[in-house]
């Protein structure tokens, strides 16, 4: 392989990025296998649903800030869930709830790289959740 293009590959693939996505997918995996192995599908999904929203809202920042950032995404990612399950049945409402929940993280976001990652996790999780409302 000629020089350029051996240069060119190493800092694309050593890249902290893509070791971080690695951990991160390895991570979702042992936390939904792992709770679905002792109590059934429907949790461990539940599970890696819950850990891959923490993880987009999972920053690297200071200890001191971490609880109260990771607390927030629960929050938000929780009660979009809520409204995503609640307004399954029914169209409009799943319109308010995406509408709801789109604005809250939009306002969120505002707050800067950290917002972002809060306001993804909310939204994350309320597409999943509506994915799953689907029958």
């Amino acid at each position: 392989m000629p020089a350029p293009l051996l240069q060119l590959v190493r800092r694309t693939l050593y890249r902290p990025h893509i070791e971080n996505g690695l951990s991160v997918a390895v991570g979702v995996a042992v936390a939904g296998v792992a709770v679905g192995w002792f109590w059934g599908l429907a949790a461990g999904i539940a599970a890696s649903t819950g850990a891959l929203c923490a993880s987009v809202a999972d920053q690297p920042d200071p200890l001191n800030e971490k609880p109260r950032h990771m607390a927030g995404a629960l929050v938000m990612s929780v009660v979009a869930t809520v409204l995503s399950l609640f307004a399954k049945d029914v169209p409009a409402a799943l319109m308010v709830a995406t509408g709801v929940t789109g604005f809250v993280a939009g306002i969120v976001s505002a707050y800067g790289r950290r917002g972002l990652g809060i306001g993804m996790a909310a939204v994350i999780a309320l597409v999943l959740a509506m994915g799953s409302a689907v029958t």
